[in-house]
């Protein structure tokens, strides 16, 4: 004779784990931005500010916060960070974390939204000039940024993934981000929720 097994125990075998990240950002822009993104997805992501903003502490954040998670993100810029960006890169590796760079800054993956530009931007500064042109109203908000830049999601991507093909890992090349594997991440977790 066989058992049978009662439906609800079926319909929780079948489900799926529908993974939960943890991404670690510098500031609040960060912090925004994905945080739209992950609602227009309609998944579950964990995002944190760093208490510090130098990418040592969001390494450090990172550590203190990561049990549970299927990956963890450490979502930092280049900026003027030049004594602990190397040392970071290299811990976030050790802890098997996942870098997400920009440099020189944030505004280079707003940038890419519009733009491939593949020689040095020079620095933070002028990377927000240039940003200026496309975006003549920004400001520090990743909502509003977002939204501005949402229509052109894919551009970005393929613009970001042109330029770390050509410098794949040199997180000190300026131009330098991978914000578009996290982007890709976020997209994937939505596909294993709706299947």
């Amino acid at each position: 004779m066989t058992r049978r097994i009662p439906s609800q125990l079926q319909r929780k075998s079948k489900q799926r784990h529908i993974p939960i990240d943890l991404i670690v950002c510098e500031g609040e822009t960060e912090v925004d931005y994905l945080g739209e993104l992950a609602k227009i997805l309609r998944i579950h992501v964990d995002i944190k500010k760093s208490k510090g903003s130098d990418p040592l502490s969001i390494v450090k954040t990172a550590k203190k916060n990561s049990k549970d998670y299927d990956k963890i993100y450490c979502m930092f810029d280049k900026d003027n960070h030049d004594a602990n960006f190397t040392k970071s890169i290299e811990l976030c590796l050790q802890l098997r974390f996942i870098p997400i760079i920009s440099n020189p800054c944030i505004e280079l993956w707003f940038l890419k939204h519009f733009i491939l530009r593949q020689s040095a931007l020079g620095g933070a500064e002028a990377t927000l000039k240039a940003l200026l042109k496309h975006l003549p109203e920004y400001e520090k908000d990743g909502v509003l940024t977002f939204y501005e830049t949402y229509p052109r999601l894919d551009v970005a991507c393929k613009n970001a993934s042109k330029l770390h093909s050509r410098t794949r890992d040199q997180f000190h090349k300026d131009p330098y981000t991978n914000v578009d594997q996290l982007v890709f991440r976020l997209h994937e977790i939505q596909k294993i929720k709706s299947q």
